[in-house]
């Protein structure tokens, strides 16, 4: 599964441009680029420190209630702003949670 990680603060800045701009229809608004869920967690864990290996597991290993699709990546390109990378997005939200130290 493929997704694309957005921060809430990014996109809220985000969206309240395109209202501020009359932005009209429908946009998708996310940070730049794209990952697995396994990605993700390793990303996660390497930017707060910790050296633990993820097994990467298939969907149909990790059953939910509810159906997701296998690639739900969106494209920004009707956003009036492009957002920063969601590895970039994803520090900024580690280091404002105090997970780990600005440096």
């Amino acid at each position: 599964m493929r997704m694309s990680p957005t921060y809430t603060r990014d996109a809220a800045t985000a969206l309240v441009g395109l209202v501020e701009a009359g932005a009209d229809g429908i946009v998708h608004l996310t940070n730049d680029g794209a990952c697995s869920w396994h990605e993700f967690a390793e990303q996660i864990l390497d930017l707060v420190g910790l050296r633990v290996f993820i097994d990467p597991i298939s969907s149909k290993e990790y059953p939910t209630p509810a159906r997701r699709p296998k690639n739900s990546v969106l494209r920004s390109e009707r956003s009036l702003v492009k957002l920063r990378s969601w590895k970039d997005a994803l520090r900024a939200y580690l280091i404002e949670k105090r997970h780990i130290c600005a440096s």
